[in-house]
């Protein structure tokens, strides 16, 4: 996913508001820009809110979506090079790039 930076990893469980859920995902997290905390939902991050929510929304749909498409049988997955290339492609040309908000 090019908006994500790769796969969604999850951040072990911590109780709600602690420091340790917040060291956790900001573990998981790493250089992504979407993390899924352990029994307590979805975390994007991104410059703005509206960013940060279309993260959101694409990780729902690319859940979905690969739910449903596993009824169907197996769901191969990108290669990290590809994924790479993806990102990088988003970062420089397709993404908000275009709208000047990540130039510098």
């Amino acid at each position: 996913m090019q908006i994500v930076g790769g796969g969604v990893d999850v951040a072990e469980y911590a109780l709600p508001g602690s420091e340790e859920l917040a060291v956790n995902a900001v573990l998981a997290l790493g250089t992504k820009n979407a993390v899924l905390l352990a029994n307590h939902g979805l975390i994007g991050t991104a410059k703005t809110i509206a960013e940060a929510l279309t993260i959101c929304r694409i990780v729902e749909k690319t859940a979905h979506v690969t739910v449903m498409a596993r009824t169907l049988g197996s769901v191969p997955e990108l290669s990290q090079d590809d994924v790479k290339k993806m990102r990088d492609f988003y970062l420089t040309s397709y993404g908000p790039g275009l709208k000047g908000e990540r130039s510098q």
